[in-house]
């Protein structure tokens, strides 16, 4: 299955913005750019009418095609603000790797004084840079409550959007995750979002769908793998391993490659994905503001010691591993069709998109746990704060802070935040609700294949049905921690009760 090419979407969305912009391929080289301003001083006091100069540093972890995106809309906002505000604002984007990456630059950059404006970062991560220092995040209320550049305040930004005033456009769920710290405040705001999604191998789950349920056919076929549990997508598992060397058969056609059928690629993710549909207490923020691992109590900690034997079995029935047993993504596997459910980011949907015709690829829920009322999932994607310089004084810093929520403004008005969406950023879905309604992204449901159905899974199906887990220092050591539990007893490294507590020692140590 092939996916179209939407860059002339770009094109039409500039139209659109009218003649106060000027669109800009950008460029992409993986280490600092900058957009088309040629400026690179930092920011000084304008006086006499003089054209104000101001730098903002991002650093971001986005691939080619987004990065290239954000120069344009860099480039774009540098005209739109110098013809009306008078100011010269270069955006200077820095690529720093993953996650994790960033995060450790960001902690490093505290007291080195090397703080960017910007970052992509989770809010696990946000957490401890507040933890860090107590003004290292900006506290993003008032300037969204200001009545000069709050939301709805400057239509040249494009942030004026009938019928949508505000926060109130933006998807619940993904708004409140950015005051969801410990801290009173709002400190992030989610630019894109993407949430897990099952690829599967169209051919091979009809071949084995004939074995399994011969009398599910059609549209009641289809229907069935977006509503499975995880068992019964275990016993579709187990026919497959039963029947793929069966020779001359149409299973044996498609499968025979086919290693452990179902590849989930994150360790955390299913650990916290399992806690919350199993309706076991994952954590919480108690009354002194410290984080609570809530899974500790003894009867919840038997319940989830149950069900980590169960993917234990699983894992050595030759059904299901993770990328944290095999070290590899489940992409690899899937477009080489060495397995047939690969369970992912919405946002990597590009890589699960074989380079050639061998099969068709359906997209489809994440298996549930415990009941089909129990269904809720990951909601990830990249989420934008402001952090202070400790090398800067208070009016710089001001003024950086500033300019970068007009560029946070700009980059999540409807068009923009749809633009970015549909045109390099490989199934992520916008976190405006107005972006949903643009013609661009009608277009896009329409026309973009592939990910057009990650995206219709995550809008119409998933639907909003998000975990937000408490943030605090220690959360994403909590995270990381439950993903390492998967590991270790899917692995057998550990047994499933020794796996657990010392998850839970080693995330103590992080807890204050």
């Amino acid at each position: 299955m092939k996916f179209k090419t939407l860059s002339i979407l770009t094109l039409a969305a500039c139209t659109l913005l009218g003649g106060l912009t000027s669109c800009d391929d950008g460029s992409s080289s993986g280490e600092t750019t900058s957009s088309a301003s040629t400026s690179t001083s930092t920011s000084s006091s304008s006086t006499n009418g003089e054209i104000r100069h101001v730098t903002v540093n991002f650093w971001h972890t986005f691939g080619h095609g987004i990065e290239e995106q954000m120069q344009a809309f860099a480039s774009q906002f540098h005209n739109i603000i110098l013809e009306n505000e008078n100011v010269d604002v270069n955006i200077e984007f820095t690529y720093q790797g993953g996650y994790d990456d960033i995060r450790n630059k960001v902690i490093k950059s505290f007291p080195a004084g090397s703080t960017p404006t910007i970052s992509v970062a989770y809010p696990d991560h946000i957490a401890d840079y507040l933890r860090q220092g107590e003004n290292n995040v900006v506290d993003l209320t008032s300037y969204m409550n200001s009545s000069e550049y709050g939301f709805d305040t400057q239509d040249y930004l494009g942030d004026d959007v009938d019928g949508h005033p505000g926060t109130e456009d933006f998807v619940e769920s993904f708004f409140d995750e950015g005051e969801s710290y410990q801290k009173d405040g709002i400190y992030s705001l989610a630019f894109m979002k993407s949430s897990e999604v099952m690829f599967y191998n169209v051919e091979v789950y009809n071949a084995a769908m004939s074995i399994y349920k011969p009398e599910l056919t059609g549209e009641a076929r289809d229907n069935w793998i977006q509503t499975c549990s995880w068992d019964e997508l275990m016993e579709l598992c187990e026919v497959i391993q039963e029947h793929k060397d069966d020779a001359g058969t149409e299973l044996y056609q498609y499968a025979s490659a086919v290693d452990y059928p179902a590849y989930y690629d994150s360790d955390s993710n299913l650990f916290i994905t399992e806690i919350y549909q199993n309706n076991i207490p994952y954590s919480s923020i108690g009354e002194d503001g410290k984080g609570v691992i809530g899974f500790e109590e003894a009867e919840a900690f038997g319940k989830l010691e149950g069900i980590l034997n169960e993917l234990a079995g699983w894992y050595n029935g030759h059904l299901l591993t993770t990328k944290g047993v095999e070290n590899e993504y489940g992409s690899t596997a899937f477009t080489s069709a060495q397995t047939v459910f690969s369970i992912g980011s919405s946002g990597g949907a590009g890589y699960n998109i074989p380079t050639t015709d061998d099969f068709t690829v359906g997209v489809a829920m994440v298996p549930y746990f415990n009941d089909e009322a129990s269904r809720s999932y990951i909601s990830q994607g990249p989420t934008l704060t402001i952090l202070r310089n400790s090398s800067y004084s208070d009016e710089e810093n001001n003024l950086r802070a500033e300019y970068a929520w007009k560029f946070l403004k700009y980059i999540t008005n409807e068009e923009n935040n749809a633009i970015v969406c549909i045109n390099g950023s490989e199934g992520y879905v916008p976190v405006r609700q107005s972006s949903y309604e643009t013609a661009l992204f009608n277009q896009f449901m329409e026309d973009g294949e592939d990910y057009a159905l990650t995206a219709d899974t995550v809008i119409n199906k998933i639907n909003g049905k998000y975990i937000n887990t408490p943030v605090f220092p220690g959360s994403a050591e909590l995270r990381d921690q439950g993903g390492a539990v998967i590991t270790q007893v899917l692995k057998g490294t550990k047994n499933a009760e020794t796996a657990l507590n010392d998850a839970i020692s080693a995330t103590k140590l992080h807890l204050n």
